[in-house]
Formats: C-alpha cells, structure tokens, sequence
C-alpha cells in the first residue's frame, strides 16, 4: 500500500468537485476515474491494479506526491485570556484508565505558545511533577479506574517555586488514605504560560498529542495563585471559591468548545476527538442518560490513540463529468508502478429511476480498519483463517484509527469511525479472511453488476444521502435495494424507509443482519457516525455503563429491536444467527407455489435455491435473519423459502437466549437458527421481498448470474418495477 488517500466528500453528483486527501513516498500520483461495473473474482482479492470497470475519458490528474502525517490523540486547550505564573493553582477530577503504563500521561499542562512550562502527569500508577523540563515523581499513587480529586498549586518565592499536589479519591469505597498529599521544590520561577493543556503535555508539529492521557478529566478552574493545603478540602468538595477561571463539560455535550464561565477566558476547544456524554466523578446511577441529568455527566474521556480526521491537506481536485451517471465508481491511483481504488458514489442530479440502490456506508465506516484478525474466531469458522497482506497492513498502521468493533488501547470501547482517513477495508479487491472470499463493499459491487445486466434503471446513493434527504429522495424511485449487510440505520433514515413503504414505495432487503444497530451521525461532521452498543445482542464489546445515550442526537443507543423498531417489524425477518462455516440453499416453502407467485418463480424449477455461492458456499450464510411474528413480523407476511441445517458454528444471537443454553446452535435449534425469505403487501401499493441472509448475493452471482437464485430476483425486480401487485392477496382473489 504505497498510496493512502481518502475523499473530503465520497457521494457527489455529476460537475461537482472531488477533493483527495493523499499520502505517498513516490514523488508523484495518478489519478483516472472507472465507473465499476462487476464484483470481485478470486483473482481480484488483494490484487489492488485489476480494473473493476469501464475508465471515465476526461479524468487524468498528475499531482506531486508527498507524504502526509497523521494526527492522533485527543486533548483540549484552554486559553487563559493572558499569561499567568509563576504561581498558580488548578482543580480538577480525574479517572486514569490505565495508570500503571511506562509511559508517562500528561493530565494537565501549561503552555505559552509553543513552549511547555510545567506538567501534571501519571507514570507507572504514581503522579509525576514537571517544571521547567525538570521531573519530580510524588509517590501519590494511582488506582485505575476510580475518580480522585486532584489540586495542584504552585508558588515561587525567593527564586524558588514550591509545589503542592493535594488528592482524594471521591468515588469508591477510599482506603485509610483517601486523602494525601505531596511536595517539591524546584529552583528558580515557574515559567509564565498563557493555556492549559488538558491530557497532553504538548502538541506536536503535525498536531497530535505528546503524552497523552487515558482516562476522563472533569471540571477544571484555575486560580491566579497559589491555594494553601487548608482550602483543599473545599475544592474536594466542590466548594471552591474566587477560581479566576472555570470551564463547564456539562452543557452543549455535541460541541467541541468548551464554555469558560466567567468571561475572562476565550472558551475551550477539543481536538482530535475525545468523548462526551459520558458519567462524570459525580454520577449517582439514579439516571443513565446525560439528557436527563446533564450536571452529571461534566466528564470528558480522552485518549491517547484516537484519530476522527487525519488532517491531510487536500492534494487532489478534479471535476466529474457533468453527463456522469449515477453510480459507484473509483478513482485509480497510481504511483511507483503500484495501483489502489478508492470507491466514489455518484448521485444522480436528474433524480427518478425504476431502482434506488442505497450503499451502506454507515455499516462500511462501523467496520473500518476493524481489527478482528487479531481476534480467535475459530470456533465459528469452518475454514483456515489466512490473514492477507492488506489485513497485515491495517493492523500495522493504527495510526490510521479502528473501527466500532475494537477498543482503544486502554480497553475502552470505539464509539466513532470517520470516513476522513484512510479507509483500508473498503476497496473493491479487498479479501475477508473470515468469509474466505468477501465482505461488504466488495460484495456490494455483485449487486451493480446484477443491476448493469437488467434493463432497469439505476440510482446510486449512500446512508448518509438517505438520512439527510429522507422520504423526499426515496420517493421519487419506484423500487429501493439494500446492500448485503445495512446494519446501522440512523432514527431519520429508518423512518424514511418506512414512510416509503407506507406510501407506495417497493423495498428489496437483499442482506441480512440489517437494521440492527441504532447510529447517529455528527450534524456538524456529517463524516464521523456514532454507535453506543448498550448491553444486549451480539457485540465486540460492552457500553460503559450510563453512557449509551448518543451525544449527536440524545437518543438511547444500542438495538433497534428495544426501541420497538426492530427490522422483523419492516422487514418481516430479524437478525437469527451468525456463523462462518457452509452454508445453505433455501426450500421454498408451500406457499411460494401459490398462483400469486407465479410470476417471482418464473423458471425457478428446482424445490431449493442458492445451493452454491461464493460465500461460504450458499445463499444462507454469514449472517442471517427469520421471521418471527413475536418480535413483530406482519401479520399479512409470507414465508416463501427458508434455509435450515446449518452447522454447530452458527450459533442463536444474545437477544433470543436470555439464559445461555448449550446447543444454541444450527443442529439443535433449527427453529431460530434459520434463514426466511418473505414476502409482505403493505397497505396501499407498498411491497417488501426480503431474503434474510448477507451470503445470498454471493449466490445470486454464482456461475455468472445463471442459476435459479438470480432468476428468482431478476423475476421480483421486475414484478415490483412494473408495479403488477400479483402477489398481493387481493390480487389473487379478481377474476
């Protein structure tokens, strides 16, 4: 991977401006344009220089290469509103994380300009003192995870600058030596400084943190002098007075500034991240949401790893074409003799066509960069996992930032991905050890190359379009696809889907474990999606717990099956199972042979479908999804084929077990462990065909489209563009 590179916009229309951000040692990069048009072979995987597509004439760039440095930790600056010293003092909470690390991580700092003047910090579980370069360690030691409220006060006298560091634990069950204390003296002033610096002891030259923090900071004021030992017990409690300064983290939790409180100060702003709404050093447990009890949740969590914008500079424009069709294309970068694609999606400005195909870009940015090949999933594989050389790289490079799959490195969850960075897990050549094949965009390009071979119409947009535009958009499409796996939906998006059925609109759910996770995105950084898990269903790690409300939207988080919308309620069936072993055909059920659906089976002569495929070897596989009137599938829903006999590694999800059982799984549980597909009229004219398993487009593909599954879409595509109503139940009941 010789180019990294990323979009500032990835869905744009035709004559719009496309900006690249892009990093490269060579001394210089090419950039062409393919619209693509087929899915990936074996030969592709990893293999980044084969074309997907047709090449776009008039969309050649050369620009000088370079590389570019990536930013990374999170901190806030507060600015003082002039330079104070050499004696002063500061309060503040903390909650260390990860106290007992060799590398030292800096609390607070002062500064002025570029220049660091003194430092509070942690290294190996004991506070440590800076002044002037000089370090003193305390013997204060640390816990990890438990809130301490800490003063550190400086006053220089005679050429001398004593310091007093005085702490308390405040949550907890506090040893005999809840509180202590501790004090140096260095020679000479204190520096002078002009900002704090919260959980970084400086800020490099390419912006990242230097000694950066793990752990939460609550509520900082600053004093113009020295505070003698006997007020300390006051600001322990909260009960300071005459601060010069103070700032709130328990007010606008979506914002990055920081608001000083008595107006002598600039306000504060974070950077690189760092995460709101989360419980501060006085939550009670009485609520667990910041937007019921907002003065309890005055905490920020920094950390030292994380990366939401790399910060490049945009190297790269050029102009799309403004006869360009809607599509998912790439641009081609080439430097060195090397290639990679990096996906594009292009709207169409002149919008109405028969087919809407929504990429899902919420789930590609949930999965970036994730590092599951670090992970033992053995247990659910039924192949040798082989880590390919890309996923080698992505495990290398954490500058790059993780996905909301994997954990900081304090072992904190990632509540946030960006798609301002190098997005290492979404090319089209992109292999997936775990399906030994593809996942994702890669497999999402099968359905373009369905849609290319029909002569339907086509639009192209992403999750994003959907939940900023709504109904508005979908409604000018007689027929909505979803991708192969639309696990994360934001509250707006899903209630546009379902205004869409309601009015009229046809919707082909061609994937399974969709609309699964509730997701938000930042109104202000429409690039950054969040995911607050909460406690339930199947995940890679727990939400701490009150913290699983979504800061951008004040919405609980976690499944959309608690907040009453689970996808069988849409969708008809609901994520049932998850493995990585064989998988299987669908039997069409009784009722697919019913006269109504004549016209779906239309050349579909064999009683099972999607026998083989390219993931994991049939239709049903992955993850998939069942019908289950209990967990709200329609009344009016039919069931036309479903897919049991799955093996020992497909196993029920958390959400059905309520008490873990042995033989949860494929052979002993046939009834949950399934995959349906269903069919649903809707009031009005809406329809929804629902398959119920990401695999199954993997066997719609097989054999070049020639096989019954790809018939038996081909059929309902054209059924629901057409607008017929054949299969609704009223339609069989007319003369």
């Amino acid at each position: 991977m010789d180019v990294q590179a990323y979009f500032e916009e990835w869905s744009r229309l035709p004559g719009e401006t496309v900006r690249m951000a892009i990093s490269t040692k060579h001394k210089s990069v090419r950039a062409t344009l393919e619209r693509i048009t087929r899915g990936p072979t074996s030969e592709d995987s990893g293999n980044a220089s084969r074309s997907f597509g047709v090449p776009i004439p008039g969309v050649d760039v050369t620009v000088p290469g370079a590389e570019q440095p990536t930013a990374v930790g999170s901190y806030a600056e507060l600015p003082l509103g002039g330079a104070f010293g050499p004696s002063f003092a500061l309060h503040f909470w903390f909650y260390a994380s990860v106290p007992g690390w060799d590398d030292p991580q800096t609390l607070v700092a002062g500064a002025c300009g570029e220049d660091e003047t003194s430092a509070l910090a942690i290294r190996k579980s004991e506070l440590l003192v800076t002044v002037k370069g000089q370090s003193r360690a305390l013997g204060l030691g640390i816990q990890p995870l438990v809130w301490y409220s800490a003063v550190l006060s400086v006053d220089t006298h005679h050429d001398k600058s004593e310091v007093l560091v005085h702490i308390k634990q405040v949550k907890g069950l506090p040893g005999p030596a809840a509180v202590r204390h501790a004090g140096v003296v260095f020679d000479g002033a204190a520096p002078r400084f002009d900002k704090l610096l919260l959980a970084t002891r400086a800020v490099s030259r390419i912006g990242s943190a230097m000694d950066g923090f793990n752990g939460k900071i609550d509520t900082p004021t600053f004093f113009d002098r020295a505070v003698p030992a006997e007020e300390c017990a006051a600001l322990h409690a909260g009960a300071g007075k005459n601060a010069r300064l103070a700032w709130s983290f328990a007010e606008n939790f979506r914002s990055r500034e920081i608001r000083e409180l008595t107006g002598r100060a600039p306000n504060g702003v974070i950077r690189n991240g760092a995460e709101r709404a989360v419980t501060g050093r006085n939550w009670t447990g009485l609520e667990d949401s910041f937007v019921a009890a907002p003065d309890e949740y005055g905490a920020i969590y920094f950390h030292s790893d994380e990366m939401l914008d790399a910060g490049w500079e945009y190297n790269l424009s050029f102009e799309l074409p403004k006869d360009l069709k809607s599509g998912v294309y790439a641009v081609r970068l080439e430097a060195g003799g090397r290639a990679d694609l990096y996906p594009l999606f292009v709207r169409a400005r002149n919008e109405g066509a028969d087919v809407l195909f929504i990429a899902p870009t919420n789930t590609y940015l949930a999965y970036a960069n994730d590092h599951f090949a670090a992970s033992d999933m053995s247990g659910i594989m039924g192949h040798k996992r082989v880590i390919s050389d890309d996923e080698a790289f992505i495990n290398a490079h954490p500058e790059f930032g993780a996905s909301c799959y994997d954990r900081h490195k304090d072992g904190s969850p990632v509540r946030y991905s960006s798609r301002r960075r190098p997005l290492l897990n979404t090319r089209p050549h992109y292999p997936a050890w775990i399906t030994n094949s593809y996942r994702h965009f890669p497999v999402d390009l099968f359905f373009l190359e369905w849609l290319e071979r029909l002569p339907h119409s086509y639009h192209v947009v992403t999750d994003e379009d959907v939940h900023a535009r709504g109904s508005e958009l979908l409604s000018k499409y007689k027929v909505v696809v979803t991708g192969s796996h639309p696990e994360y939906w934001t509250n707006k998006a899903l209630t546009a889907l379902e205004d869409y059925a309601l009015g009229g609109g046809r919707i082909l759910y061609l994937g399974g474990n969709g609309f699964y996770w509730i997701t938000s995105i930042d109104p202000d950084r429409p690039w950054i999606i969040e995911v607050r898990r909460d406690n339930s269903g199947l995940r890679s790690w727990d939400a701490p717990i009150g913290e699983r409300t979504h800061v951008h939207t004040g919405e609980p988080g976690g499944l959309w099956r608690y907040r009453g919308r689970g996808p069988n309620r849409l969708l008809g069936v609901g994520f049932a199972t998850e493995g990585f072993s064989k998988g299987r055909g669908y039997k069409r059920a009784p009722a697919s042979y019913e006269p109504r659906f004549k016209a779906f089976f239309d050349g579909v002569n064999d009683d099972a479908i999607g026998k083989e495929g390219y993931i994991l070897g049939g239709a049903a596989s992955d993850e998939c999804d069942r019908y289950d009137l209990a967990l709200g599938s329609p009344a009016q829903t039919t069931v036309l084929a479903s897919a049991t006999g799955f093996g020992p590694e497909y196993l029920m999800v958390p959400e059905d077990l309520g008490t873990p059982m042995p033989n949860s799984d494929g052979p002993n549980r046939p009834d949950m462990v399934r995959a349906d597909m269903v069919y649903i009229p809707v009031a009005g004219s809406g329809e929804i065909f629902s398959v119920g398993s990401i695999g199954f487009v993997g066997a719609m593909a097989w054999n070049g489209f020639s096989n019954s599954t790809a018939r038996l879409l081909d059929n309902v595509l054209a059924e629901f563009v057409a607008g017929t109503n054949a299969a609704r139940p009223e339609a069989a009941t007319q003369p």
